[in-house]
């Protein structure tokens, strides 16, 4: 559906409101509504690499595709707002927190991908970095220890545009964000 041309995913994303829930549960709904805008614009990005489709630029030098949702940096600072609740609210490692950093494993994956703006903001490395160790320090599952260890090869390269995709399955792993 992401890559169908004039299926606005992005901005459907931004319109979707919240089920409702306490705090803590409504900002873990952004966080995955927002990371759906961003994993939308990468997997443009990808197609872009791989097909003819053109994906007008909405400005010059600007390289996402052209749709209604807010730019990327508004997008990230909000998926950051709402991961640093999320990361506030359930701090305090109990069994009954694990649930809610399962949760973020999705829109930490998303975030960390778009490199060369994080670069730009140590302080979110910093909150990013945090909920990773959290995660990796309780979570049971195996595949968030890999997928962490796909986003250190995305920074190696310090590029948005490193294809995690095509990285797992060199790996022998197949990984799927939407």
């Amino acid at each position: 559906m992401a890559d169908e041309l004039g299926n606005d995913i992005a901005w459907r994303f931004w319109l979707w409101q919240d089920g409702g829930g306490d705090h803590a549960q409504r900002q873990l709904w952004d966080c995955w509504r927002l990371s759906g805008i961003l994993d939308v614009r990468w997997r443009r990005r990808r197609c872009r690499r791989y097909s003819n489709i053109d994906f007008t630029p909405t400005t010059q030098g600007d390289n996402q595709p052209n749709d209604l949702a807010p730019d990327t940096d508004t997008i990230l600072c909000r998926l950051m707002e709402a991961i640093e609740a999320v990361h506030q609210a359930f701090g305090t490692p109990c069994p009954e927190n694990l649930p809610f950093y399962n949760g973020l494993v999705y829109p930490l994956m998303t975030i960390s991908l778009e490199v060369s703006h994080l670069k730009k903001r140590p302080d979110w490395e910093q909150t990013l970095d945090e909920v990773r160790c959290r995660i990796e320090e309780n979570s049971p599952f195996r595949l968030a220890g890999i997928a962490f260890k796909l986003l250190d090869d995305a920074w190696v390269g310090e590029s948005s545009d490193f294809d995690i995709e095509d990285a797992a399955r060199e790996m022998g792993v197949e990984i799927a964000l939407l």
